[in-house]
């Protein structure tokens, strides 16, 4: 039994991993990591002054501006057209897997918590 299900389980892998979307996700993550190496770094850059500055925000003077900074790097990176389709894609992915892990769930036990997918 252990084999089926590991066989069943590699399929699956196997048909998930070779669909166009997940290629193309592999794919922008490339395009992104090099075409836009510079948006990435000031968006890291800016990501970890804000989270060193968020549990002492009170006592630092310029937070709001730091908070904006934030919004503004994080806006320009992820306006990029190859960043808006890989999130639409990963959401597509992960709607997917959702469904497949209630399926799985469902067919152990009722007893299993269902995700809950948002459409």
């Amino acid at each position: 039994m252990n084999n089926l299900l590991y066989d069943d389980l590699d399929n699956l892998i196997d048909e998930l991993t070779n669909k166009p979307e997940f290629k193309r996700i592999k794919e922008l993550k490339n395009i992104i990591e090099k075409k836009y190496f510079i948006l990435i770094s000031n968006f890291n850059v800016v990501k970890d002054k804000y989270e060193q500055a968020l549990p002492i925000k009170k006592y630092v003077s310029d937070f709001d501006q730091i908070c904006n900074e934030l919004s503004n790097v994080k806006n320009e990176l992820y306006s990029q057209p190859e960043v808006v389709e890989l999130h639409m894609l990963e959401a597509k992915l992960e709607k997917k897997l959702a469904l497949i892990s209630n399926e799985i769930a469902g067919a152990m036990s009722n007893k299993f918590k269902q995700s809950k997918i948002i459409e």
